[in-house]
């Protein structure tokens, strides 16, 4: 009887550890990257909006958020995204560059 209430309580521990793993912020991040790496890039900037919701604090997201929905066509959401990246101070000449790429794809023209 101790065994087999051993048994159980060890197989139960296992599996809260089992999702407490899955719930883990870097196992959503690497779901994220193989997305992007998988060119869904609809379905990658879910799984990224989702990481930045749980910590909006989160530069490298907000940066990759940005490049999905600037691969995804969507330029005006991307350059939200590529300011607020600039503004947490992560890789802030990459999210220039990538900025000015999504306003030359808008046709944005500067003024003089």
């Amino acid at each position: 009887m101790k065994v087999q209430r051993a048994l159980w309580a060890s197989a139960f521990a296992v599996a809260g550890w089992c999702a407490a793993a899955s719930a883990q912020p870097w196992v959503d991040a690497d779901r994220a990257d193989q997305l992007l790496r998988d060119e869904k890039f609809l379905d990658a900037a879910s799984a990224y909006k989702a990481l930045i919701d749980a910590n909006p604090y989160d530069g490298r997201s907000w940066s990759q958020y940005g490049y999905v929905l600037h691969g995804a066509k969507q330029y005006d959401q991307a350059l939200a995204a590529f300011a607020k990246d600039i503004e947490l101070g992560v890789k802030p000449s990459g999210n220039l560059y990538n900025s000015a790429c999504s306003h030359a794809l808008l046709g944005t023209r500067t003024r003089r």
